[in-house]
């Protein structure tokens, strides 16, 4: 269990520094450098404790290069150790060059295996952190190390002590600005037999400390105990995407892309390529996709299916082609590029076209129809959903995994339909899925397939079926170990639940989602978490409060560029800042939301029904005329006006103009064209939440005004042409050009 507080928070100098006889200048950016230093010291620190160890075999685990004392030079902090399957020794060790190599502490020796290490501020001190995690006990038992360096001294600002079977993670619960620590911790359960039950499903505490600013220390504020178990694998490696104790020069992912050409170059010449090859790739692209390196991954897809190529067996080879194409269509869409998704999706289908004498792919054509949902092209989407509900018709249905693939297709079906506007159907299609996942008892599909006919109740205003809903999916997670699964059902409860006038109620399902959700999943969510819970603390009158979680929204939000919910954050401030009496501080957070607004291409990229949930876009400029009619008649004019063409505007997003009147086709294929890969740039940035300006780089620039001159050649055909344009602009005549259209009737 967690224990007390054992360590002070005083400073404490090093345990060993280099002697005068240890006088080479060492590199601290070469890794033969920084083995030999850690060698050093770990032969000391064993020969200390009476120990003997092979230094030979001493690995680095990570290395990271910082200022961690803002003297302005890099200090260099390191795990280095012998790795063993079920124990290892090792330190982490910092050298400062500003000390001339003579203060090197050791922050923490003979771990039993190195789990992770980080260098962030992350109290908001302008000073970084050393955070190091440790495990014991095949990784049940981990002790968590948060320290800070002066340029002499350590010093210590976390409670010392263990805590079992959990992780910890860093997020800002009260939107102060700065993060809490979280520990989860599980429950030491026993057998019939008196030992300990390590990796079954448990419940978990969950820990949360606050940074005291004037004991410069963390301190336990509350714990929470979850309300369902968890399986303790997956909370244990959430945070760690590396294998325990993986040395930093070896592990899977020791050879290199350019190794692999080498190799297969060698095997081309030698005419060896074989089926072994071919697997040995496909699994190191595994591995790097579950680790996040997707633009490698694509690499060394493209290397297989180079090899693939010279593959004796036709069958075989055309089978490989069938699935790395999926493959990389998948891996396509990780990075966001729906486009290239589609294409290799297309390419996966076409080679099986190719060779009809293997099994029909016929989730292919769901995956294809999700990638085209992505772009916003629901014709597309449905085509091939539809293609896949075809083959199915083909097949088994009275088979398992033919009923599991309809059920699939049918919640695909309803998310579809959502995003079109037809809740009707929407809500049809995830009932049948969701029969479906009852008698399969696929309790994953019941939860996803609840939440998403919740969803398009709620958009109904059927307020208390889609709260149903959510509890019959919270039902279903008694018995599914999911973390972030429940945190967006109490996510998407808590939001109805303030939508339906309680609350208070829905601000404990908030505040318990916040809780519960992983870091990745909160980033994932972009800052709805925020923008809820400041929906939630607004309805309350808790407008101090409020502000804080809009304003965390919007940092959120311009973060990770989602403009979509910085405009509803933006506008959830200035009602708050109307209750508070500061109208002019409204006024500027209703500009400013405008703004975000209208720098938005929603003619180009359809939304998702969630994005207004809280507020409409007319709201805002409704909002604004009133406060410009005490003051300029022009300017509440304009913007009523500019409100009318936005409200057109995002009717058009979700309705695809197809054969308009009066258009040449092949100038209409041009504008299809074009308006696709717009979407496609648009949508892109969501798929890896990187931070891109709303104009996103040339490129996109580059296609607008390819579509500009397109829309100038459409508008000179013909007065069908004129108008086609003016439709697809949606713009309206200011209060001046009013004026100026009625002088000349």
């Amino acid at each position: 269990m967690l224990s007390g507080v054992t360590r002070t928070a005083e400073w404490f100098t090093p345990r060993m520094k280099l002697t005068e006889t240890f006088s080479k200048r060492w590199e601290y950016d070469n890794v033969d450098d920084l083995t030999e230093i850690a060698r050093f010291f770990l032969q000391q620190e064993a020969q200390i404790k009476g120990e003997e160890i092979d230094v030979s075999k001493i690995n680095l685990f990570k290395v990271i290069h910082e200022d961690v004392d803002g003297d302005g030079q890099e200090e260099v902090c390191l795990v280095a150790g012998i790795h063993h399957p079920w124990s290892s020794v090792g330190d982490c060790i910092l050298l400062d060059p500003s000390q001339d190599g003579q203060y090197v502490p050791t922050i923490l020796s003979s771990m039993y295996g190195f789990r992770d290490l980080q260098v962030s501020d992350i109290n908001k001190d302008g000073i970084p952190e050393i955070v190091l995690l440790d495990q014991s006990g095949s990784g049940a038992f981990l002790t968590l190390q948060i320290c800070q360096w002066n340029g002499k001294t350590l010093k210590s600002l976390f409670p010392e002590g263990g805590f079992y079977q959990g992780f910890y993670e860093t997020k800002d619960l009260d939107a102060d600005g700065v993060d809490e620590v979280l520990i989860w911790q599980g429950e030491w359960t026993e057998s019939l037999g008196g030992g300990p039950l390590r990796w079954k499903p448990k419940h978990f505490d969950i820990f949360i400390f606050y940074y005291n600013c004037q004991t410069g220390r963390y301190e336990l504020q509350f714990s929470h105990s979850t309300e369902r178990c968890y399986n303790p694998g997956d909370i244990v490696q959430r945070s760690y995407g590396g294998l325990i104790g993986q040395a930093l020069e070896g592990g899977h992912r020791a050879t290199s892309v350019n190794e692999y050409h080498q190799q297969l170059k060698v095997l081309i010449e030698n005419q060896q390529v074989n089926e072994n090859f071919v697997d040995e790739l496909r699994g190191h692209r595994k591995v790097l996709v579950e680790e996040g390196f997707y633009e490698e991954a694509l690499e060394i897809t493209d290397l297989t299916l180079e090899a693939v190529k010279y593959l004796a067996n036709p069958t075989i080879r055309n089978q490989f082609l069938i699935e790395l194409s999926r493959e990389k269509g998948m891996t396509f869409s990780f990075l966001g590029n729906y486009s290239g998704a589609v294409n290799s999706y297309l390419q996966a289908l076409s080679f099986w076209t190719d060779n009809i004498s293997t099994d029909p792919p016929v989730y292919y054509h769901r995956e294809l129809g999700m990638m085209y949902l992505a772009m916003g092209d629901y014709r597309h989407a449905l085509d091939s959903l539809s293609a896949e509900k075809t083959l199915l018709e083909l097949l088994d249905i009275s088979v398992e995994d033919n009923r599991a693939e309809l059920s699939r297709l049918n919640s695909n079906f309803g998310l579809t339909y959502a995003r079109m506007g037809e809740p009707d159907l929407a809500i049809t299609s995830f009932q049948k899925a969701i029969d479906l996942d009852k008698e399969l008892e696929n309790k994953f599909g019941l939860v996803i397939n609840y939440m998403g006919k919740g969803n398009v109740q709620r958009t109904l205003k059927n307020y208390q079926e889609a709260i149903h809903s959510y509890q019959a999916a919270l039902r279903v997670l008694d018995k599914v170990s999911q973390r972030d699964l429940e945190s967006d059902v109490y996510l998407e409860l808590g939001s109805t639940l303030v939508l339906n006038d309680q609350p208070k109620e829905g601000l404990q399902y908030l505040q318990k989602a916040l809780l519960l959700t992983s870091v990745r999943n909160l980033k994932q969510r972009e800052a709805i978490h925020y923008l809820y819970l400041g929906e939630a603390c607004r309805e309350l009158n808790q407008l101090s409060l409020a502000v804080q979680f809009f304003q965390k929204a919007i940092t959120f939000a311009e973060e990770f560029e989602t403009p979509e919910i910085k405009w509803q954050s933006l506008y959830g401030l200035a009602l708050t800042y109307q209750h508070q009496g500061q109208l002019t501080a409204c006024q500027q957070a209703l500009e400013n939301a405008i703004n975000t607004i209208e720098q938005l291409r929603s003619q180009y990229l359809p939304e998702t029904f969630k994005i207004s949930l809280f507020a409409e876009k007319g709201k805002l400029y409704e909002a604004m005329v009133l406060f410009c009619l005490s003051s300029t008649l022009e300017q509440a004019f304009n913007y009523m006006e500019r409100g009318k063409s936005r409200a057109f505007i995002e009717q058009l997003a979700t309705t695809e103009i197809v054969n308009a009147v009066g258009i040449p086709q092949k100038l209409a294929e041009q504008e299809t064209q074009l308006l696709g890969e717009l979407r496609c740039l648009q949508l892109r940035h969501r798929g890896t939440l990187s931070q891109q300006q709303y104009e996103w780089g040339d490129e996109i620039t580059q296609i607008e005004e390819q579509l500009e001159q397109l829309w100038d050649e459409i508008r000179g055909t013909n007065a069908k042409g004129a108008e086609y344009v003016a439709l697809r602009q949606g713009k309206t005549l200011d209060f001046a050009g009013v004026k100026s259209t009625l002088n000349t009737l």
